[in-house]
């Protein structure tokens, strides 16, 4: 090949790589009224945002319609440049609800506005928030409430330590677990909480990676709610938020909204399997145009996996 043809040709090279990338990405779609043995395109959408998390690939879109979906989404992997991240995203002018928590519809009135919840305890699967306090270095005082919540219509109750003072006030709950059971007592006042919507929280996160590292995801627009973790003293060797890039890099979470993380919403902190002295390893995230609401300890955390050479939390 003629020189001036060779340097023509890698310099198209890795226009044509990026041409191809664009090719094969695809637009995965979830709405509650999919399948995910479907084949996840707009016509046959996925019912979770789970399978479409195990199936994205590298420059691959999921926009998710609208709905509430009950689950903790956990990305199998990341993209592999900016060019080709792995997007999150809500529908246009849709309202995507990504929820910890469950609906309970099988409380038994015990008078004077309190009412009870008994559920198997195989019900939470390997992490039951109501048998778990919060726990940790920093933490002064409170240490007996618990990591789960009770919510009347989005709103969170509060806590007692007896089901004695539930009776006394209306918006407080308590709970009790047994060998077999969880006990939930709560004081609804006048609302019937098998007809209004009555949520407990149930999983740990709302979005994050079971593996450390992954790299280039945007999530953006959904509204992200009632994650159950615990604690989350600066010294943890894992931190856990109701979302977050468990010490990964590259990440972009937008215009999304927060609310109810029992104690952190976006966590960038702590992970295993991460060298820290590695500042190429994580970090250089974007966090912005985000609105958190009502986060028990903090709205962002983000010591050692925040930091980064670019990027910014606004």
């Amino acid at each position: 090949m003629p020189a001036q043809l060779w340097m023509i040709f890698l310099a198209a090279w890795p226009a044509v790589l990026l041409s191809a990338a664009a090719a094969s990405a695809r637009e995965i779609h979830v709405a509650k009224t999919g399948d995910d043995t479907a084949a996840g395109d707009l016509a046959r959408p996925y019912l979770t945002l789970s399978k479409a998390a195990a199936a994205a690939q590298p420059g691959d879109t999921a926009t998710v319609h609208a709905g509430t979906y009950r689950e903790w989404v956990k990305p199998a992997r990341g993209g592999t440049s900016e060019q080709s991240r792995i997007t999150y995203r809500a529908a246009a002018g849709e309202e995507v609800l990504i929820k910890g928590s469950e609906r309970i519809t099988s409380w038994a009135p015990e008078g004077d506005g309190v009412w009870k919840a008994e559920l198997p305890n195989a019900f939470f699967g390997d992490y039951d928030p109501y048998a778990m306090t919060l726990s940790g270095g920093w933490l002064e005082y409170g240490q007996w409430h618990h990591r789960g919540d009770v919510y009347l219509n989005g709103e969170a109750l509060g806590e007692r330590q007896t089901p004695e003072a539930v009776k006394q006030q209306e918006g407080t709950w308590h709970c009790q677990v047994a060998q077999q059971t969880t006990v939930i007592w709560a004081n609804f006042g006048r609302a019937d909480p098998n007809r209004e919507l009555v949520e407990i929280n149930v999983r740990e996160s709302v979005f994050m990676p079971a593996e450390s590292g992954l790299k280039y995801i945007t999530v953006e627009g959904f509204h992200l709610m009632h994650s159950a973790e615990n604690w989350q003293p600066p010294g943890l060797q894992v931190q856990m938020g109701a979302i977050g890039p468990r010490m990964g890099k590259h990440w972009i979470i937008q215009n999304c909204r927060v609310t109810n993380a029992r104690c952190v919403g976006i966590v960038l902190g702590h992970a295993p399997g991460v060298d820290y002295g590695d500042i190429d390893a994580f970090g250089d995230h974007i966090i912005r145009h985000n609105v958190i609401r009502r986060c028990g300890q903090a709205g962002i955390v983000r010591p050692v996996g925040g930091r980064g050479r670019r990027g910014g939390v606004g």
